[in-house]
This record gives C-alpha cells, structure tokens and sequence, in this order.
C-alpha cells in the first residue's frame, strides 16, 4: 500500500466565526486540550508517514511560523506558502505548485510528481485510520475524501463509494454526507484548477468529474470529526471527545487555577490565571487572561478582544490592555457589547453602526437624561469619530431576572418603583426635551407605525407562516386601525424598548439601558412595553392594578383607553422582531418568546373591540400552540 510522504495543511483562514478569539491568535492555534490544533494535524500527520509539509498562511502567518519555530514537530520538514490575498483551498494548491515539483518554481510546463499527498485542514478535530482512504485513493487515481454521514452540514452525495454531488440539493437529507476536510490527493488535481486566483478544491473536483474521473468518498468507522467552527462547537468538541463526560475543564498546561475556583464545561488558555471567586461555566478563557468573577460564554484579554479604537477609548479611560473583555453576544441590534473588568471596576464598552441613526445620539441623550434627573447609565468616555462609546456597568440584575425569584408582593414593589421612574420620563423629562429642542429620531408618527405593522407581516406573517398576501393584508388592515386610534396621544419622550431585560437594578433601585431609540410617543406605548412584556408575563390582576397606578399619577385619562391598544401594536412589533431574529444564525433564542408573545396579544384583544381578522389569527395560533404543547 501507498504511504504519502508529503502533506498540504490548510492553515489561511480568518477564523471570522470565532471572533473576537481570532483576532490575534489564528483559529490553527487555538488549543484543544491543551494542545494547538495544528500541532494535533501535524503529529497526526507524522504517524501516517508524511515527513515533508506545506502550510498555507494568510491570517495572523507570523503567529503560526513563530509557534512552529519554538515548538516544532520532530520528524516532519516544514514550508510556508504565504498568500497575500486569501486563495481558497483549490487556488492555494496552486499557488504552492512549487511543493508539487520540488523546484521551487511556478511554471505549468515544470515536471509534477505522481506522488500522492494528504491535504487536511488546520482547524477541525479528528481522529482516524488513514487505511480506508489509502485504498479508496488507489481505485480512484485521483481523489479520495473522508465523508461523515451524521455530522456536519451533510451537503455531498455518494452512491457505492463514489461521491456524485458535492453540493446536494437536499442536504442533510438520509444519504447524505459532510466532507471533512481530509482528502489523498494525485498531484494531477492540478490540472483542474484554473490559474492561481481564488478558487476551491470542490470546484476542481467538479471539472474533474465532468472529465470522467471518479471522486472517492470514505466513511471511517470508529471515527472522530469536529468542525470548531464556532464558540460552541469548540467547546462542545472538548465535550464530545472525552465521550461526554457531564462536566470538563480543558486546561492548558501553563494555566493557573486557585483553590475555590468554580469551573464547568469550560476550556482555559495558556498563561490565564483564574482567581478563587470565579465561577466559570460553559466558556472560554483566553491566553494570559485574569478571571475573578463570574463568567459565561468568553472571556480575553482587552487587548486580544478589541477593535484599536476601542482598545484606544480604553487607554483614554484610564484602563489597561490587560483588562479581561467579556463579549456579551450577539443582541437584538447592530451594537456590540463588551463588558471591561478590571479588579473591582466594571465598564461597559458599545461599539455601534453610525447608519441606524439613533446610535450616535445615544451618549448625548444618556446625559441629557441623567441631567434631568432620569437614571441611566453614566458616560464614562465617548468616541464618536470611531463609533465607540464606554458606560456604566450596572450589572445584570434585571427585572427579568428578578422574576424568576421574587414574590408577587415584592415584584409589585419593584414595578411599582419603576413606573415611578417613568413617570418622570413621561413628565419633567419630557418637559425639558422640548425646551431644549432635543433633537430625536422621527417620533410615532403614521410611518412608523406602518413600519412596524410591515415588519411584522414581512417576518411573522409572511416569511415563518407563509400566510397568503390576502390574509396578511387584511390583518394589516386592523393594526392600521389601531395606529390611527395611537395617533390621537398626547405625545411625551418613550424609550421605545422599555421591556424588563431593559430595566436594571442597583442597589435595588430600577435604572434604565438600550434607551437608544428613544423619540416622542404615546405614553401607552412605553406602559404597554413594561406591562406586557412577553419575557416576563405578569398575571392580568397585577397588569390592572399597575397601569392604574401609573394612570392615577399621570394626569393622563387616555392612557387607560389606549393601554391594550398600544399592547397590540407593541407585541405585532415584538412578534415580527421575535421572528426575524429566531431566524437568524446567533439568535435563534428569540424565537422561544413567541408563544408568550402571542398569549400576550390574545390578551390584549379581550380587553378591545373589533379587529375581527387580527383576533381570527390570533385565535388560530393559540390554538396551534396548545395543539403542540
């Protein structure tokens, strides 16, 4: 049998699903198990025989040939091929074609040798017999590919061995198979790949196929394959490897862990140094970086995590680099936010698109409104050129959270306090607001009211249920109805977003984020949003009682002729944002309020006349969820 003594690593990629954990440490360098990925496929590599290797670089190439440097693998030769524009993994072959020749040259009309050679990619975990693919490839003359039939996106067809489609029409349909990334390969492949430009190994594969070649697929039993694509998957790779054992912690050698730390589930860098008081579940500690606290999902050194203009409004704050940067995930918006520790302070870093024209106001309405007396976080630094703004950490202590653990008394109390507060939103905030002319975003006038009915057919109506156009536009007809009622309010400045997860407490006392759409509404609106509130579910008698303790302090008599009005508009709203988002890759979750959404709205339309469409289709899908459930 043939046994390959050269290798093409694939090692380019920019690692843009792991962010920020890539931005200066490249995907191939991560560590599994304590170990480098490439450092694994590489040792991999010298047990099957290869003693020669080429790796491409493109991100991040000085890291990866300084690591190999200090830490090489015995028995295996080394060479880089460098990209300056990222090649894809058919036009990186050609660009080493040199490796092929052994001449160092480029020229087509250069001798290429019959020689076999593996080429894996740097960034997956596996682990496997090579003896399947060696006589698979023999067969074939060409190519033969390590196919998996449960994991991965299950994107190729293969019938008897032979892969027919490498782009199924029905993927991850039964028969179906996820190509690896692990693949023997004749020299010859090269005469299937155009010029060097970017191009990839399947599109080769494909002019050979359409050439009359056969493409061998392998199913390797007793098999490992992960794609660490992203954060999760990383993690649930450690998982998956040692068997899935119920709690892991992958540590690199060099880390250091006190005694009365807390750790689950979780993988830790080399050089990170966790502190006593950490609890630390389900994530990932970057290199060198210093936990002391609870963290979930990822934790870094600032200087690793951050953009430079952050990591600029940073120093100018008076922070370190080496504060620990805790991204907290993808949001409901095109903001990004970071939460900056730094022994015992706390800030919150926000970097934002300057084409939603709401966020650059936002620094300048957090003062405002602290200046009139409304509690929101404070402005710690500000760099409107670069879009990045540092607040206040107020923490986590929501009114959503809340409600998981508080009496109905008590959550009385704290909702009560809250509308205390946003009575002075509604009031003297407001009052100020149009002295000083507060320039805004456009407020609740006919357009944006038809905005949100429109985002609400478009992702609810029409792109989850799949209505027809004479359905959707007779529920659109109703909620025109309620703007138009809405439209008679008196106007006062809403915060828009004015939900429980928005509504934080320090000290026990509410204080208010994500007010960056804020703009002159209807009162009901803003009630509508914190008393209806699909993340939290307050009973109806508890609903009554606090809208009228809000309306008996407004001065406002519409406000209780509006409330289930503005609740319907509110939750359409919701609905649509719940949709489009649960559609998503990164918030998929949204989608799991749905339900209590739309029990909310089946509410509201109890306590209104009319809307005969809207309450069918309401209707309809309550009875839907109960079916389900």
């Amino acid at each position: 049998m043939i046994q390959p003594k050269k290798a093409f690593v694939l090692a380019a990629g920019y690692g843009t699903r792991m962010l920020p954990l890539t931005r200066t440490t490249p995907k191939p360098l991560m560590p599994f198990w304590g170990k480098p990925l490439i450092i694994r496929t590489l040792e991999m590599l010298r047990e099957w025989g290869v003693r020669e290797v080429c790796i491409n670089l493109h991100h991040l190439p000085d890291e990866i040939i300084e690591h190999l440097a200090k830490s090489p693998v015995r028995g295996i030769a080394i060479g880089f091929s460098r990209e300056e524009k990222i090649l894809g993994t058919g036009g990186a072959l050609t660009h080493a074609r040199w490796f092929f020749t052994g001449s160092g040259g480029v020229h087509a009309a250069e001798k290429i040798s019959d020689e076999p050679f593996w080429m894996v990619n740097a960034d997956v975990v596996m682990q496997l017999d090579p003896a399947p693919l060696l006589r698979a490839f023999k067969k074939s003359g060409l190519a033969a590919c390590w196919l998996h039939g449960s994991r991965g996106p299950r994107t190729v067809e293969m019938s008897r061995g032979v892969i027919e489609k490498f782009r199924s029409d029905h993927p991850k349909a039964e028969g179906t198979f996820t190509f690896c990334g692990v693949q023997l390969l004749s020299p010859r492949i090269l005469d299937f790949l155009p010029a060097v430009r970017f191009t990839t190994i399947v599109q080769g594969y494909e002019a050979a196929m359409k050439d009359g070649h056969k493409i061998a697929g392998v199913e390797i039993p007793n098999s490992f394959w992960a794609d660490v694509g992203t954060p999760r998957q990383y993690i649930e790779a450690h998982a998956d490897f040692v068997a899935k054992k119920k709690s892991f912690v992958a540590k690199s050698p060099d880390a250091n862990i006190a005694r009365g730390a807390k750790i689950e589930n979780s993988v830790i860098w080399s050089g990170a140094i966790i502190g006593p008081h950490a609890v630390i579940r389900d994530a990932i500690i970057g290199r060198d970086c210093i936990v002391n606290f609870p963290v979930t999902g990822m934790a870094l050194r600032a200087c690793d995590a951050l953009a430079p203009p952050e990591i600029a409004l940073l120093k100018k704050a008076g922070w370190p680099e080496t504060a620990t940067a805790i991204p907290l995930g993808p949001r409901g918006s095109n903001r990004a936010f970071t939460r900056i520790r730094d022994h015992k302070r706390a800030a919150i870093l926000i970097l934002y698109d300057p084409v939603r024209v709401e966020n650059p106001l936002y620094a300048g309405h957090a003062k405002f409104l602290a200046a009139a007396g409304f509690p929101v976080p404070k402005i710690i630094a500000d760099d409107p050129k670069n879009c990045v703004t540092l607040i206040e950490d107020l923490g986590d202590d929501s009114i959503q959270t809340k409600f998981r653990c508080a009496d109905d008394a008590t959550l009385e109390q704290i909702y009560r306090r809250t509308l205390d507060e946003v009575l002075v939103l509604h009031g003297p905030v407001s009052r100020a607001a149009r002295r000083k002319k507060l320039k805004m975003v456009p407020g609740f006038r006919p357009r944006l009211y038809q905005w949100e009915r429109d985002y609400f057919a478009e992702h609810m109506l029409d792109k989850q249920l799949k209505l027809t156009p004479k359905e959707i536009a007779a529920i659109k007809t109703d909620l025109k109805k309620i703007g138009r009622k809405l439209q008679r309010a008196r106007l006062v400045v809403v915060h828009r977003d004015l939900q429980s997860s928005n509504v934080i407490l320090k000290n026990g006392k509410p204080a208010f984020i994500d007010f960056q759409g804020m703009r002159w509404g209807p009162a009901a609106y803003d009630l509508a949003s914190l008393l209806c509130d699909p993340y939290v579910e307050l009973s109806e008698p508890m609903q009554l009682r606090l809208l009228n303790y809000y309306a008996g302090k407004c001065g406002d008599p519409a406000v209780r002729d509006l409330f289930w009005l503005a609740a319907i508009q509110r939750l359409a709203q919701a609905l649509g944002a719940f949709a489009k988002l649960g559609a998503a890759h990164g918030t998929h979750e949204f989608a799991g309020h749905i339900p209590s959404a739309l029990r909310m709205m089946n509410r509201a339309l109890t306590h209104v006349r009319g809307f005969p469409y809207l309450r069918a289709w309401c209707n309809d899908q309550a009875a839907a969820q109960r079916s389900f459930q």
